[in-house]
């Protein structure tokens, strides 16, 4: 993918820390923001379901906005790197990180936590 900014074409939010997000580009993800709103003292409100339920995509499809004055947002860019951040590594994705950095099955699964067998 290239390096540019993706814009929302919709969000649907699921309570009590999930946005459901479909990009303009036709892909959708599901992120989870409850470590964003736990640790950012600015995303406070969103901890009241009530404030969290109300978000929606902004009139350009740069951010997901919980107040009309805009001020409560969350930008595209950071919710796509929230998504790349969540998604889970595929079989042939994770070979070819294991290739990549020259790691053994052992040295693979001792790096992540795991026995060689799981």
């Amino acid at each position: 993918m290239k390096n540019e900014i993706r814009k929302i074409a919709s969000v649907h939010v699921e309570l009590p820390t999930t946005v459901l997000i479909d990009w303009k580009d036709g892909r959708s993800d599901v992120i989870d923001l409850a470590g964003w709103i736990g640790n950012a003292e600015l995303l406070a409100p969103l901890r009241d379901p009530k404030v969290f339920a109300r978000g929606r995509v902004d009139e350009y499809g740069a951010a997901v906005i919980w107040d009309d004055a805009e001020i409560l947002a969350i930008d595209s860019l950071h919710l796509d790197l929230i998504a790349r951040e969540q998604k889970p590594f595929s079989t042939d994705e994770l070979i070819a990180w294991q290739q990549e950095a020259g790691m053994t099955d052992d040295d693979a699964a001792d790096f992540v936590g795991a026995s060689p067998s799981e």
